[in-house]
């Protein structure tokens, strides 16, 4: 068995939260999943370990029930989407699948035929609910972003090749965690409009998603080394530059490190702008260092990045 290399410890200089309903989110989330007869009895107890419902909490943690249940239920949705994403061996297959997901989104497509699909219209039928048009609208771009990048790895995992470090960092950008920072705004009900989304807006975005990136690659490099998986910056880096392992953690713990630097300027910079919208730009702030801090936190708490052994001691 191969040693697992040593990741530096990620701080921030902000703290971080988890509501009081994190439990019973995840529980709600747990039962939801088996009504919707999604999961067979194993994946349930393996999924149910990832605890979807506790980072939920952690990126609404003033947020109501509601709110963090269907962030937790996204969370397994996609967490399960992404699993999917990593074994299956034909791009064109995986992405008529995502074409259909992506049709619910858009034109309210159902089909009853496909338990995960099925339950994909149900989530999205309650978002509905409880948001407006226009939040909608960046939501489906985002996600058709995030799942068009999917496929683009499907299609390397296909090929049994690697990206090159730039092409990576392109794709890098359209992750879960823009959606992510989409249904942190959408807690309480505090959207910002899209007049005032302008370069010092989505400078802060930009760094915020690095950040999440960043110390994504990091936290998940002994899975993804166990798993043969080359998309991950640290892997790229080192290859790229021919370097050891050990220098290009350290790269990439420096890149983070820097990126955490240029969100605090960022995200001063766009707080200190004088407009009638200040109470949402800090509630959006706000979620946005939740998904930071709350990435973190979570990642220590699940199983899923985990490798196999340490799993099994959580068994």
């Amino acid at each position: 068995m191969k040693r697992a290399v040593v990741i530096p410890e990620i701080k921030y200089p902000f703290p971080g939260a988890i509501s009081k309903h994190a439990k019973e989110a995840n529980l709600i989330t747990y039962n939801w999943s088996v009504s919707q007869k999604i999961l067979d009895p194993l994946r349930l107890k393996n999924y149910d370990k990832q605890k979807v419902g506790y980072l939920a909490a952690r990126v609404h943690p003033t947020g109501d029930l509601e709110d963090i249940v269907l962030t937790s239920d996204f969370s397994l949705l996609f967490s399960m989407l992404d699993d999917y994403s990593d074994k299956v061996k034909n791009e064109m297959e995986f992405k008529l699948y995502i074409e259909e997901l992506l049709s619910i989104f858009q034109r309210g497509y159902t089909n009853s035929n496909d338990t995960l699909l099925s339950a994909w219209s149900d989530w999205w039928r309650r978002l509905k609910k409880v948001t407006i048009a226009t939040w909608r609208e960046r939501f489906i771009f985002d996600a058709t972003k995030c799942f068009y990048t999917m496929i683009w790895e499907v299609g390397y995992r296909e090929n049994n090749s690697s990206p090159s470090l730039q092409e990576y960092r392109i794709e890098r950008q359209f992750t879960v965690n823009n959606l992510m920072f989409d249904l942190a705004e959408k807690s309480n009900q505090n959207y910002v409009p899209n007049k005032i989304r302008d370069e010092k807006f989505y400078n802060t975005v930009e760094s915020a998603n690095k950040i999440v990136n960043w110390a994504n690659d990091l936290v998940s490099l002994n899975k993804e080394l166990e798993d043969g998986d080359a998309h991950n910056l640290v892997l790229r880096i080192q290859v790229e530059n021919n370097l050891t392992l050990n220098q290009a953690i350290d790269k990439v713990y420096q890149m983070h490190n820097e990126e955490i630097v240029n969100y605090t300027r960022f995200e001063q910079e766009l707080l200190d702008t004088n407009n009638e919208f200040q109470h949402e730009l800090k509630h959006f702030t706000f979620g946005l260092r939740n998904c930071i801090t709350g990435f973190l936190g979570w990642s220590e708490e699940s199983s899923r990045y985990k490798t196999s052994n340490v799993k099994e001691k959580i068994n």
